[in-house]
């Protein structure tokens, strides 16, 4: 018996007997007893998909339990000590306390409940003390679309008072309510960076996306974190519905002025998912929707992906706007190491540095056309020629390893500096540190 979680639809798998979606404490809970008792009945089950007979039959999903109901995550001790730095997810969240952004999917996730359940401060920081005395684990990743500034502050408030020397960090919005206060409170709690989908800076493209903030409140929220000592890595979408090519450079501009603020930069282009606002109403956006039977994109599901047209760029400005966007964030987050505005790799800065595979952040595999990367951090997927394959064996082989061992490897000096430069610019290997210097 195989059992599938997902977040969205399903479809007839030969490999699955049945898929449970949305919550899947209490349906996967219910198949398991009945598998206990000799008994299969998974169309009986709210919130799974199973064949019956001929027919795909979806029963709809209940109510998911109250998040503070919901037992602690346990992990294996041996797995745990096999990781060079071991971080773990608490769930503070499901749903987002805002749901108003018009291209976003994630809030329908888990139909048959509220928009929104929370945990309660306490039963959050309980989790992560549970943690720490049972697995000595002191990073934690606050698994939450957005966390709120007043629960942020209770949460921080708590640590505090507690005494738990922990680090930890939180996708997050713009919201005026993250006071200076409310910023350098989480800081003294050990909240190192948050994660923040600003998109655009464009006030007109934000006010069409419903999106929370302004321009100026945007501004103000980054400069304040970053006065406050807490860093931001940073979400960009140059091409949100109707941007045109003036307003994406404009914004890049700003985004520029403030990289300061930033310790990493993720830019990716706009997609349409079937299951957002803007997906069911394409042209109340802008956007012109095109009949096509091809499965692109980046969504999670192919299926939700959905074909469209935005005239507010042309092909060639929509290319130079993706270019200059990903020369900015890979500005910001080689900083240090290479400039990639220069043609040269500054060898005076790297000739001594050493590197490494970045191989808690990736997963390669072999597929026809070469080899397709996705790195988790930036969220980005691509596909490399097949011979890479060779040159990431190569790395993954050395524990560490310097530019010019690199380029040994190579038939010519400047091929081996351009694949250099293309590797850590896509995030394929970063800078080597010893276990104890993290």
């Amino acid at each position: 018996m195989k059992v599938l979680v997902v977040g969205g639809g399903a479809r007839e798998h030969a490999i699955c007997d049945a898929v449970v979606r949305s919550d899947g404490e209490r349906p996967l809970q219910l198949l398991l007893e009945q598998r206990r008792v000799g008994n299969w009945e998974p169309m009986k089950v709210h919130g799974v998909s199973c064949k019956v007979g001929d027919e795909i039959v979806h029963l709809p999903p209940e109510a998911g339990l109250e998040l503070d109901q919901i037992s602690y995550a346990e992990y294996d001790p041996r797995l745990l000590s096999n990781l060079a730095m071991t971080e773990i997810g608490i769930v503070q969240s499901r749903g987002c306390y805002w749901g108003k952004c018009e291209y976003c999917d994630y809030i329908e996730l888990y139909r048959g409940s509220p928009e929104l359940r929370t945990r309660s401060p306490s039963s959050f920081v309980d989790e992560m003390e549970y943690q720490v005395k049972k697995h000595k684990i002191t990073k934690f990743s606050v698994i939450t679309e957005a966390i709120a500034p007043a629960l942020a502050k209770k949460i921080s408030q708590l640590v505090i008072q507690r005494g738990l020397f922990v680090k930890w960090h939180s996708f997050a919005m713009v919201d005026k309510r993250f006071t200076p206060d409310v910023f350098e409170t989480m800081v003294r709690a050990g909240c190192d960076y948050l994660v923040i989908g600003v998109e655009t800076m464009t006030d007109r493209v934000l006010r069409l996306m419903k999106k929370s903030a302004s321009r100026e409140d945007t501004i103000k929220f980054i400069i304040d974190a970053k006065t406050s000592g807490l860093d931001i890595k940073v979400n960009l979408i140059p091409n949100l519905p109707s941007t045109t090519y003036q307003e994406a450079m404009e914004s890049l501009s700003e985004f520029q002025s403030l990289k300061e603020c930033f310790i990493y930069v993720s830019s990716f282009p706009f997609e349409v998912t079937r299951s957002s606002r803007v997906g069911r109403e394409p042209e109340r956006f802008g956007l012109h929707k095109i009949d096509s039977n091809s499965a692109t994109g980046q969504a999670q599901f192919a299926l939700n992906h959905i074909e469209v047209a935005d005239p507010a760029m042309t092909m060639d400005e929509l290319e130079q706007v993706f270019d200059e966007y990903h020369a900015f964030a890979a500005q910001v987050n080689n900083r240090g190491i290479i400039d990639t505005k220069s043609s040269d790799l500054q060898e005076d800065m790297i000739k001594d540095m050493h590197f490494q595979l970045a191989e808690d952040l990736l997963d390669i595999i072999q597929v026809d056309e070469g080899v397709q990367c996705y790195n988790w951090l930036t969220r980005k997927r691509f596909k490399m020629p097949a011979e890479w394959s060779v040159i990431i064996e190569k790395i993954r082989a050395q524990k560490s390893f310097k530019l010019d061992d690199f380029i040994q490897w190579f038939s010519s000096v400047s091929l081996g500096k351009f694949y250099f430069a293309k590797m850590l610019e896509k995030g394929i290997f970063t800078k080597y540190e010893p276990l104890d210097k993290r």
